[in-house]
């Protein structure tokens, strides 16, 4: 999850508010209907071949319908030189996918323990998720931005600009909405922060600062990539033929 978080905060620092805005909805319909058709499918699947009952099928079918991994989709779609506004869907739209695929897989867990057929409460929950989750990386982003603005000249930013991502996180899923979503927001927010200036018709100098901090990033998050894929060889076995 640490590494999910902070590439998908460097893939948010990289993206142009217009490119957002105008890919942002058709990332999230798209999204949604191939989520939930491909989740609908797989568990009509297990239902109707494997004879498996509703809500074991649709647990089942939350954890392996849909998923592009934002750890891998991001930094491959950065490297091979994308245009932006490609670049921008592919990131919102893995982004989305996690999101939903973790949102959902607890939701039909809940349920299954629960015993409560009734699917409002779930629903409420996703919706509350998304709206806390835009509503903290937006706001912590923001204040965030102003005390750069303050200490910018100072030292060691970047460990409290990671310090503070973290913090987003935790605050988000404290509140009940989702950290990984907050950590985007604040990731968009933060690399277009002319925005804010715009909002608060008030003068932000981030310059040299927002480069340092894109560079440290970048870095880091190769580090992290490289460490998930390392971990990610370990899980698989070979026993050799005797």
């Amino acid at each position: 999850e640490l590494t999910l978080m902070l590439v998908l905060f460097q893939g948010g620092m990289g993206l142009k508010s217009d490119s957002v805005l105008t890919g942002g909805a058709r990332a999230l319909i798209q999204t949604l209907i191939y989520v939930l058709s491909s989740i609908v499918l797989i568990a009509a699947l297990g239902i109707f071949i494997l004879k498996w009952d509703i809500l074991p099928a649709f647990i089942f079918a939350s954890m392996i319908g849909g998923e592009t991994t934002a750890a891998v989709i991001v930094p491959l779609s950065r490297s091979m030189k994308l245009s932006q506004t490609t670049t921008t869907f592919l990131t919102i739209e893995s982004a989305i996918n996690s999101i939903f695929s973790i949102v959902l897989f607890f939701a039909f867990v809940g349920i299954f323990n629960t015993g409560d057929t009734n699917w409002l409460p779930a629903l409420s929950n996703i919706t509350t998720q998304f709206l806390v989750g835009l509503g903290s990386g937006l706001l912590l982003s923001v204040i965030w931005i102003l005390i750069l603005h303050v200490f910018r000249y100072q030292k060691f930013l970047y460990i409290l600009t990671l310090g503070f991502v973290l913090v987003t996180f935790s605050v988000a899923a404290e509140l009940g909405g989702n950290g990984i979503l907050a950590v985007l927001v604040f990731g968009v927010i933060l690399g277009n922060y002319a925005l804010i200036k715009r909002l608060f018709k008030r003068e932000i100098h981030l310059g040299s600062c927002q480069i340092h901090l894109t560079s440290l990033q970048e870095e880091i998050s190769f580090l992290l990539e490289t460490l998930f894929f390392v971990f990610l060889g370990l899980t698989f076995v070979v026993n050799p033929s005797l």
